[in-house]
């Protein structure tokens, strides 16, 4: 999670006697056993070279940090590649009556962008989750949804989601949960006849 410490634990055998950490942030530590604070969502390679009298080994492994969940209802967008959300009442609470909220995750060029949740519980027939894939309402309904059937996990063809949540002016239930991740395009478009 964004601006949350993260402790890097060494494994290595053969007793190393130096280590160099590489965050994939720009950040690095000779610690054993370092403790890093990611300042941004996104994926980073992190990289340790473990050293003993005899030689060096070195480990790689892929870290994904995202944003703390955004209220769904309190911020409106997200350019972030990964990130999670949740209705008006947060992880804890129910939402509250009388909801109209929207929120877009547009992270702009990626390959793919997918949205999984991870807790589903509304009013069934009076409060709606509707998701759209592109920047607002005018693009195609992909899901819409009411009661606690959880949904399927969507992809998105535009490389955007545009989410609407609406509740009605009585009962109110625990509510949702979301989580997206995209994967960015990183080489330029290759032209053909």
């Amino acid at each position: 999670v964004v601006s949350t410490p993260t402790n890097f634990t060494d494994a290595s055998q053969n007793t190393p006697t130096s280590w160099s950490w590489d965050f994939g942030d720009n950040t690095t530590s000779a610690l054993q056993n370092p403790t890093h604070v990611y300042t941004a969502a996104g994926t980073y390679t992190v990289t340790l070279i473990s050293c003993n009298c005899v030689g060096c080994d070195t480990l790689t492994q892929v870290v994904t940090v995202i944003q703390s969940g955004v209220n769904l209802c309190t911020t409106n967008q997200s350019t972030s590649n990964v990130g999670a959300f949740f209705d008006s009442g947060g992880s804890a609470n129910t939402y509250s009556d009388n909801e109209n909220c929207s929120f877009l995750i547009n992270p702009g060029c990626v390959a793919n962008l997918v949205l999984t949740f991870s807790q589903f519980d509304i009013e069934t027939n009076y409060d709606f989750l509707y998701v759209y894939d592109g920047l607002n309402t005018a693009a195609p309904l992909v899901y819409s949804g009411t009661g606690n059937i959880l949904p399927p996990v969507l992809t998105s063809a535009s490389g955007a989601f545009y989410i609407v949540f609406t509740s009605d002016f009585s009962v109110v239930r625990p509510g949702f949960a979301a989580s997206w991740n995209a994967t960015a395009i990183t080489a330029p478009p290759v032209a053909a006849c």
